[in-house]
């Protein structure tokens, strides 16, 4: 009897503190991602963007990095596709939107998205 009780004991202090931690835990981070078109990735205020394009190049590099050159017609920007967001790669000719970082990359000259935190194949670069 006595055990019995001990571990009901024990189940209302766990419930209790898995309630408290669930409270205690922050909700999850969402961030805001400003829509800019390809040449103003450049030269944008923000830090987080979503950036609309088609995909001119997939480049595999050595540190297993993915160069994806993405193109609006008039201008260009590389998404960097890295290790630790495990993303699947879109295709060539996709037309995609990418979330991400906004960098200027003054080693090539060149902006960027790096990383890119998501992406998803559109229909056009308008509303979606």
């Amino acid at each position: 009897m006595f055990a019995a009780h001990r571990i009901m004991i024990i189940m209302i202090i766990m419930m209790i503190a898995a309630v408290l931690l669930a409270i205690a835990l922050p909700p999850e981070e969402s961030r805001t991602y400003h829509r800019v078109t390809v040449a103003q990735v450049a030269a944008t205020q923000w830090t987080h963007v979503s950036v609309c394009g088609t995909v001119a190049l997939v480049k595999h590099e050595a540190d297993g990095d993915t160069h994806i050159r993405l193109e609006d017609g008039r201008a260009f920007i590389v998404a960097e596709f890295v290790p630790y967001h495990p993303l699947a790669r879109p295709a060539l000719r996709q037309l995609i939107r990418v979330e991400g970082i906004s960098r200027d990359d003054k080693t090539h000259g060149w902006a960027e998205v790096h990383p890119v935190e998501s992406w998803r194949q559109v229909s056009s670069c308008g509303a979606q």
